[in-house]
């Protein structure tokens, strides 16, 4: 992982570089002890340009540098997984910085982020066309900022005002919707947009991708054997980089046993594990580990199940301690756009080792339609996708007035959308990858990022292309996977996926006898577990409040220290968004005796209280302006 901070001054500058410095400095303090290295800075000869970053030690990440620098006196720097789609493939192809900011977009696929200067020429940066890794930018006394890591920007704009749809969207529907964080002085830069700014007040914006390109790969028709082949080159280039061990976390699911059988397929040499989670109905034989372990049999591979309070799993600690310290880490990768809820405990480097590259399934489920629509009306649409994401009851946290602006935002985009030609009834599976993907997924994953860099083989543009390619009947069915992997490697469908047999066919006598016995077994331990569960919910629904004792589970931990703060939040900016009243209802009351919607609700509105900051960050340094890049 690199986290990077450049300036560029222009012409409107009033004053020096702003202090870079000590805002990466600053989040690097809620990172794992050991992860990156110390920040450096580099400035151009001329004064006009500055430079900061701290990123995984090379001897970690097979020795490979996050930066350039060029005798002519400027530099490159990118982070990511980046990989070359045109031409032959090389050892770690593309990672050398300079190379990779000097490519042509349009030529790499992956999640990654790219920012260069040279003099005379400026400063230009762009992030890879799906928007899976998140670039931003601010204007700050003049000079321009540009940052993969929103809370730096904002720590040195200083500007904590909430921007009204990112508030709006985050209480509502769970993620900021169009990518930008709550901290209206920062802006997003969205993802396949070349920019190009220099000293002299020159600007280009040069787009390099746009999501109409795909419109012509709805139904098309799949070419299975073709897919599977562009999976099998896709995961082998994520994995080449030399010195940095393959990993993969194998669910019960569809889309990480697709990402095995291509690796294996690619001659991807990989660590195979699932999680055993403690609050899985069935642990530590949760259906997902039972699967794992049942296909691990079959195709012959090591499989580890990793426990919490591992140095592999993060603990799954309750204390108020772990409560702050991983939303502390959440602020300082990902300021207002993901929850707690959503990132769940977070792991601490594990020393001495090389930092490995984790393939997952993530964007595998664009091959399965979000949710089917029939309407052709845009409105019916954009209210069909409001309510997927924010159903009625149980009533959420969002005001009336945040929840209907997040409405008319939404009817703007499929009025859009249907304007570049998409069909409405695309429109789901289009905002899912637009938004849901960009927006949300991939913040997630940079939660992570400090112990591995995190890798998704089916969320890139040829891959997300052959998702769609099936009809609507045959996507609502899981047709992709069944076909893909009857490509890849028939005798991954001979283990039914967590949750019933799905798009496969029946599994063979043979598989039925070898797998039956240990199956049948976990299935009544988890009916079981269940039943113990059904008790501790009814037992839980007796006490109205959290009691003193915060130990009792995570999600306690996380209500009581949110309602600590929200108690003393006094006229925040966010009760324009949040239900005052609401808010502090729920969070005052037991988690364990509300079901899981509403526990998300509570979940979210702690992580905005439990990382809203006390003061201002660097309060020598106020931006006059706090208007977005241009």
């Amino acid at each position: 992982m690199n986290l990077f901070v450049a300036c560029l001054r222009t012409p409107l500058a009033t004053g020096p570089c702003p202090p870079i410095h000590d805002a990466l400095r600053e989040v690097g303090a809620h990172l794992p002890r050991s992860a990156m290295t110390q920040v450096e800075h580099w400035v151009s000869q001329g004064g006009e340009a500055h430079l900061c970053l701290m990123h995984s030690p090379p001897e970690r990440v097979g020795g490979r540098e996050y930066v350039e620098f060029s005798p002519s006196g400027g530099f490159a720097t990118f982070s990511g997984r980046p990989i070359n789609v045109v031409g032959q493939a090389t050892a770690g192809d593309p990672l050398r910085p300079s190379e990779l900011a000097e490519s042509d977009p349009r030529s790499l696929d992956g999640r990654f982020v790219c920012c260069a200067f040279e003099p005379g020429r400026g400063l230009w940066y762009f992030a890879d066309a799906l928007g899976g890794n998140q670039l931003y930018e601010a204007k700050v006394a003049g000079w321009l900022v540009v940052s993969n890591v929103a809370s730096a920007l904002v720590a040195v704009t200083g500007g904590r005002g909430l921007d009204p749809l990112a508030a709006a969207s985050f209480f509502h529907l769970g993620w900021s919707m169009d990518g930008q964080p709550l901290a209206a002085s920062v802006r997003r830069v969205p993802g396949g947009v070349l920019k190009i700014r220099r000293a002299d007040g020159h600007a280009k914006d040069a787009p390099f991708w746009n999501v109409a390109e795909l419109i012509p790969a709805f139904g098309r028709g799949l070419d299975a054997p073709a897919a599977a082949e562009r999976l099998i080159e896709t995961m082998g280039r994520l994995a080449d980089w030399p010195g940095r061990p393959s990993v993969i976390p194998l669910s019960g699911g569809r889309d990480s046993r697709v990402i095995l059988a291509a690796c294996m397929r690619a001659g991807v040499t990989a660590r195979v594990y699932t999680s055993a989670i403690p609050t899985v109905v069935g642990f530590p034989e949760t259906p997902d580990v039972r699967v794992a372990r049942a296909l691990a049999e079959v195709l012959g591979v090591e499989h580890e199940v990793r426990m919490p309070g591992t140095k592999k799993t993060p603990s799954m600690s309750t204390s108020s301690e772990e409560v702050l310290r991983s939303a502390a880490r959440v602020d300082a990768l990902a300021p207002g756009t993901v929850s707690l809820w959503d990132v769940g405990p977070v792991a601490d480097a594990v020393g001495g080792q090389s930092l490995g590259l984790t393939h997952t399934g993530q964007g595998g489920e664009l091959s399965r339609r979000q949710h089917s629509t029939d309407a052709t009306d845009v409105r019916t649409v954009a209210d069909g996708i409001a309510r997927h994401y924010a159903p009625a009851l149980p009533r959420g946290l969002a005001t009336a007035a945040a929840a209907n602006s997040v409405l008319a935002e939404l009817r703007s985009w499929c009025a859009s959308m249907v304007e570049e030609g998409f069909s409405p009834g695309d429109l789901p599976d289009v905002f899912y990858l637009t938004s849901r993907m960009a927006n949300w997924a991939g913040v997630v994953q940079t939660v992570h990022e400090p112990v591995g860099d995190v890798t998704s083989g089916l969320w890139t543009r040829g891959m997300v292309a052959d998702q769609f390619a099936l009809p609507p009947h045959e996507r609502s069915r899981e047709r992709f996977v069944a076909l893909v992997l009857a490509e890849l490697n028939p005798r991954t469908l001979q283990v039914p996926f967590e949750g019933g047999a799905g798009p496969a066919t029946k599994p063979s006598s043979a598989t039925r006898s070898a797998t039956g016995r240990s199956l049948s077994l976990a299935r009544r331990a988890t009916k079981k577990a269940y039943r113990e569960l059904v008790a501790r919910r009814i037992e839980a629904m007796s006490r109205r409040r959290v009691n003193g004792d915060v130990g009792a589970s995570r999600v306690q931990a996380m209500f009581a220290a949110g309602l600590a703060r929200a108690s003393d939040a006094g006229d925040d900016a966010v009760w324009a968004f949040l239900d005052r009243r609401r808010t502090l209802r729920l969070l005052s009351r037991n988690p364990d005796a509300l079901n899981i919607r509403s526990q998300r609700h509570g979940i979210r509105a702690a992580t905005y209280f439990l990382t809203r900051p006390e003061g201002p960050v660097h309060p020598q340094l106020v931006d006059q302006c706090h208007e977005c890049a241009r």
